[in-house]
């Protein structure tokens, strides 16, 4: 005997539908469409909720997430369902860097030319402090944007991802690091 899934309020659950039709039944809370997940488990939705998985067109196999989410009304408390499909690109993680990064390139007007040297003005620090890494991200977003625009030139499209930047902003990090020769301060 299949088991069924059970939705918590205020908890996603994530499941993967067998066939993209749920079969409508008659339910101890009246009419409910009966979806099967491909492990065999079973799911009892209002027709309501079936509306929703129609509409975002989930195909048979595709993961979707349900929410069973607790709304107030003033005073009155309800339900609300959501539904959304599970493998939909992740946002980009909100770290500090990453977040500045985003930051900065929306505010810039013009295109800057990209620099191939740090600029000393953000390394006056000791060596190893957040202000060579803050220099070494802003010239790995400034390389990254160059190259975005060039390959556009050129008619190719091209995007950095974050873990690229962050690759760039280490290598660029290091080698100046290196560069410093042990000194304490940047020297040019």
């Amino acid at each position: 005997m299949s088991s069924y899934i059970r939705f918590e309020t205020n908890v996603p659950v994530v499941a993967a539908l067998k066939f993209a039709e749920g079969l409508k039944v008659e339910g101890q809370y009246g009419d409910q469409i009966m979806y099967t997940t491909v492990d065999d488990q079973k799911m009892y939705l209002a027709p309501i909720v079936a509306d929703k998985i129609k509409e975002l067109g989930i195909q048979r196999g595709e993961r979707i997430r349900i929410t069973k989410k607790e709304v107030r009304n003033g005073t009155r408390r309800g339900i609300e369902w959501q539904v959304e499909r599970a493998d939909e690109p992740t946002p980009p993680s909100n770290s500090e860097v990453m977040r500045h990064m985003r930051e900065q390139n929306a505010a810039a007007a013009e295109p800057q030319p990209v620099s191939t040297r740090i600029d000393p003005s953000l390394t006056k620090a000791p060596l190893g402090s957040s202000n060579l890494m803050a220099a070494a991200v802003m010239q790995a977003v400034e390389a990254a944007k160059a190259g975005e625009e060039h390959a556009k030139a050129l008619g190719m499209s091209f995007k950095f991802t974050e873990q690229h930047l962050s690759s760039f902003a280490c290598t660029i990090y290091i080698q100046h690091s290196k560069l410093l020769g042990g000194n304490t301060t940047w020297q040019q």
